[in-house]
């Protein structure tokens, strides 16, 4: 290079250097002028790093979702590893998206759960391969299999109460209990398993499950699938490697495909009255039609699968429902009021028919579950482009659901920070639209285990207000100073302590 009759010579390094630096910034911005360019707002997102930046200024997901909503409305745009997102928290769209225009919608993201056997799990599937599986799983979840399920449940609960009255403490980590209930009750229920967490703290089977939602966001595994993510799922899904611990889910694979060998070796699997054997059932019986049945592969999916999903999300919603009957005394009173007449017109049992009856706790629940939502945010991904409500969303763009925005949207709910069963009663909710509060998802991609997660709410719940009185302890800190995690199912950084003691003690 000649200036000015001088030679310059440019290292190659530098070039290089040069060039890579170019290419590598022109790789991380240049997906996210889409919103740009059709006139959508939202957040602002830098290479590589997404919307991080602006997350670190937030206090945790809640704060950022309602920041949102504040900014730029009810319908936006932004990006998640890189694809572009609509987020729509208005619920008129939310029925078009999840109800009234679904087969547009069918199809939920993965984020790196694209391997065995995760990936053939309901939840993952797309297309046709989603609605024939969904469609033979969808008597194992009926009101008749859930019934038969209720003995276990039962025990599940009592144990419950047990452990809690023993407690040594003066006050407990409420969910660390709860967490115990939950796999006692996952595990009895799916796999007939009696795998006893809520007193052997030592359990192989406990040790596993804790390790699975020890998943940190800090891990290079998430984000190499936030940065590359077109390079790092086939990746994954070639080598096998997984944001779980592989070790934790061939654990849970052996378990599962030892429980699974005795109810197909058995003539009337039914006999278990466990999802297992509900599954070997109605793969038995698609089979006598001459309709294709679910794999062993496919049954070893579904198990981990409803596993997973339905430990720490009821976990959750039972801690906040405590969390909030301790705060709201009236409230648990009533609750428990209900619960012993209902009991009494029911032969002085908890039975599956009086449970499902008690109205007002079920007022609670919703409300609670309004409150904090365990699971923020769901997604659906566009198979066909379809225009809503004015806004054309592409194929391929993520249709992003916030749970927590639209239940505590202002404007939908009269003062949506307080703890009001009441606006749950027949009078206050007749007129009310069903998409303002959806925890369990909405369409026929919302949550197919949902009753049998409501009613081990509702029966356990009910066991600990007959027995128990829940308080806020000293270190207890209100709704408005929780402080929670950065992670997809809302848990507060710190564990919420309560007073726990034996009705009438207090």
């Amino acid at each position: 290079m000649q200036i000015l009759g001088t030679s310059l010579a440019v290292p190659n390094w530098l070039l290089y250097s040069a060039l890579a630096a170019a290419a590598a910034y022109a790789y991380g911005a240049w997906p996210y002028r889409y919103w740009k360019r059709r006139g959508i707002r939202g957040p602002l997102m830098l290479p590589y790093l997404e919307g991080t930046l602006e997350l670190a200024k937030m206090k945790d997901f809640r704060d950022m979702m309602m920041t949102e909503l504040r900014r730029y409305g009810r319908v936006y745009g932004t990006y998640f590893m890189r694809q572009p997102v609509l987020v729509v928290a208005d619920p008129e769209m939310v029925k078009q998206i999840c109800v009234k225009r679904a087969e547009n919608f069918i199809d939920r993201s993965t984020f790196g759960m694209d391997f065995s056997p995760l990936n053939k799990g309901v939840l993952m599937l797309k297309g046709q391969e989603w609605k024939r599986v969904r469609s033979l799983l969808s008597p194992t979840f009926s009101s008749g299999k859930i019934k038969a399920m209720y003995p276990l449940i039962e025990q599940c609960s009592n144990q419950l109460c047990a452990s809690l009255l023993k407690a040594p403490e003066e006050t407990v980590d409420i969910k660390k209990y709860l967490m115990n209930f939950t796999m006692d009750a996952v595990a009895c229920t799916m796999f007939g398993l009696q795998v006893n967490a809520q007193e052997d703290e030592n359990s192989e089977f406990k040790k596993h499950t804790n390790e699975v939602f020890n998943m940190s966001m800090r891990s290079w595994k998430f984000w190499a699938l936030i940065l590359f993510p077109r390079i790092t799922k086939p990746l994954f899904c070639r080598f096998r490697i997984s944001l779980f611990k592989m070790e934790t889910l061939d654990f849970f694979q052996t378990v599962i495909s030892q429980a699974l060998r005795e109810r197909e070796a058995s003539e009337n699997a039914d006999k278990y009255s466990d999802f297992l054997a509900s599954m070997v059932e109605a793969r038995r019986e698609a089979e006598s039609q001459g309709l294709k049945g679910l794999t062993e592969e496919e049954v070893m999916a579904q198990s981990l699968t409803f596993f997973l999903g339905g430990l720490e999300t009821t976990a959750t919603a039972l801690q906040y429902l405590a969390y909030f009957l301790a705060f709201n005394k009236q409230c648990q009173e009533r609750a428990y009021l209900e619960v012993i007449e209902a009991r009494d017109k029911h032969g002085g049992t908890l039975s599956y028919e009086c449970v499902q009856g008690l109205k007002y706790l079920g007022h609670c629940i919703d409300e609670s579950m309004r409150m904090c939502p365990p699971v923020m945010m769901s997604d659906r991904i566009c198979t066909e482009t379809t225009v809503v409500n004015g806004y054309e969303i592409e194929k391929d763009v993520l249709a992003r659901i916030p749970i927590y925005t639209l239940a505590h949207d202002p404007e939908l709910w009269d003062d949506p920070e307080t703890f009001n069963p009441d606006r749950f009663d027949e009078a206050n909710s007749a007129e009310r639209d069903a998409a303002r509060l959806i925890p369990f998802g909405l369409g026929p991609r919302g949550c197919i285990a949902m009753r049998l997660a409501q009613v081990e709410i509702r029966k356990a719940m009910a066991e600990m207000l007959l027995r128990l009185e829940f308080s806020p302890a000293d270190c207890t800190e209100p709704f408005e100073r929780l402080q929670f995690k950065l992670a997809p199912v809302l848990t507060t950084k710190e564990p919420i302590r309560l007073r726990v003691r034996q009705r009438g003690e207090l």
